[in-house]
């Protein structure tokens, strides 16, 4: 095989049918181009050149005399996996010098059944510092470019992981989600992501920062690759068809009087074009409090985790100093909080939590922009609500995926489906059904 990364996991698996190479050589380049990259770019913080022409090996020798449908459905399909994950043998950073763990004795549970897939793993990504935080920018590893232009942000946390499939560094990448963190990245940079159902993919060996929301995230360069993934890790555990047309929720013009302005716009349009579909149900969602409820999620998890790793103790005080700049500012100002604003802050996510399941009663998901803008400049502070539309997902332990919709007039508009617990298979085949229906129709008049 040519060592160029195909376009996506169904084409590179087919490759290998026809071509007498296996993955050796293309892991190889792969592994090559982005030790190169990661100079300017801090993608990675290691890549792990050896692991991965290891593994390749491994698949060829294994599989050298398989038929091609014996091969595993994710052969040779190169893979990044964020740095709060663990790989055995190799530092977990948690994208700091201060939260770092040793070398584990084995892989995270995500790991060893990727690879038990026939995946090979190329590098440890970057994100910002202990998967807190939206920026990509790692005082300790540098601020992950986003390769749509390098004078935007990445978006964050799991920015290097988006950044790498973004990159065609890989076809696959692994993030933590908590809140929003696969989801945001992947929509600054132009990729789709995707939070499954709350421990459908197993935290064993993932770096905890609020186990209740913390979900296993993938993101992948088309729909139709998170689903073929999804498929071959066991999600999608509703193969079939509902019995009625998908019932969808709408924003409401007036809910996003906060919103960019050309993400309104895009999204409004595309509202416009989907109510025209009769092949599906629209209704609009009742009025929600997105951002005061992803204000009170953040105080709640950063109260938690400073409160967890002791921030405040005399006993910390040499590993406090060696946070970054981001993040022991926020962990200062969460850890003095009132407790009567935490207190309200939970009542508002309790009440949130049961809205959003009232709502998905009654209907198969809530489609919203991903974020509140589509680009954020390298220098600019990341937007207080940036987490808006991702956070009630972690909230309810939903599954939700973005993507970006092509064809929108001047803009890279990412759009979002929430959809109820356990029908992770059944969102991503929608999601994959209104961008087709929106690739159809925008073009066409009113």
């Amino acid at each position: 095989m040519n060592p160029v990364l195909p376009r996506s996991v169904d084409a590179l698996t087919a490759a290998w049918t026809t071509e007498s190479e296996r993955p050796s050589a293309l892991i190889g380049h792969l592994t090559a181009s982005a030790i190169a990259d990661n100079a300017g770019d801090r993608i990675y913080t290691a890549i792990l050149a050896d692991r991965s022409r290891r593994e390749a090996s491994r698949l060829e020798t294994q599989y050298r005399h398989m038929a091609p449908r014996q091969l595993p459905p994710l052969f040779g399909v190169p893979v990044a996996i964020k740095d709060n994950i663990d790989l055995c043998g190799e530092p977990t950073s948690c994208g700091s010098r201060a939260l770092a763990r040793g070398a584990p004795l084995r892989d995270a549970a995500v790991v060893r059944r990727l690879e038990s897939l026939g995946a090979v793993v190329i590098g440890k990504t970057n994100l910002d510092e202990a998967a807190l935080g939206a920026s990509g920018r790692n005082e300790h590893f540098g601020r992950c470019r986003n390769p749509r232009g390098a004078l935007l942000l990445s978006g964050g946390s799991s920015s290097g992981s988006a950044a790498a499939v973004a990159k065609r560094h890989v076809l696959l990448a692994v993030g933590t989600d908590t809140l929003g963190s696969v989801r945001i990245p992947a929509a600054l940079c132009g990729v789709v992501g995707f939070k499954p159902s709350h421990a459908v993919i197993p935290m064993d060996g993932v770096t905890p920062l609020y186990p209740e929301f913390d979900t296993v995230g993938l993101l992948a360069g088309s729909l139709p690759d998170i689903e073929s993934v999804s498929r071959s890790l066991g999600l999608d555990a509703q193969a079939s068809r509902p019995a009625h047309e998908p019932r969808i929720l709408l924003l409401a013009d007036s809910a996003l009087g906060w919103v960019d302005a050309d993400v309104a716009s895009s999204y409004r349009h595309c509202c416009d074009v989907l109510r025209r579909s009769a092949a599906l149900q629209f209704a609009e969602l009742p009025a929600f409090d997105f951002v005061g409820v992803s204000r009170a999620a953040l105080w709640e998890v950063s109260s938690d985790f400073a409160t967890r790793i002791g921030f405040r103790d005399p006993a910390f005080a040499a590993q406090r100093a060696a946070l970054g700049v981001e993040l022991r500012r926020l962990l200062d100002r969460a850890s003095t909080l009132p407790e009567s604003k935490l207190l309200a802050g939970r009542a508002l996510l309790h009440d949130a939590r049961q809205r959003i399941a009232a709502y998905l009663a009654a209907a198969d998901a809530i489609l919203t922009p991903t974020c509140s803008t589509d680009a954020i400049g390298a220098a600019a502070d990341v937007p207080k609500d940036i987490s808006a539309f991702v956070v009630p997902a972690n909230l309810g332990g939903l599954p939700a995926i973005s993507w970006p919709q092509d064809g929108v007039p001047g803009s890279s508009l990412s759009l979002q489906l929430i959809g109820r617990a356990g029908t992770d298979g059944a969102l991503i085949r929608l999601a994959g059904r209104l961008r087709t229906l929106l690739n159809q129709r925008l073009d066409q008049p009113a």
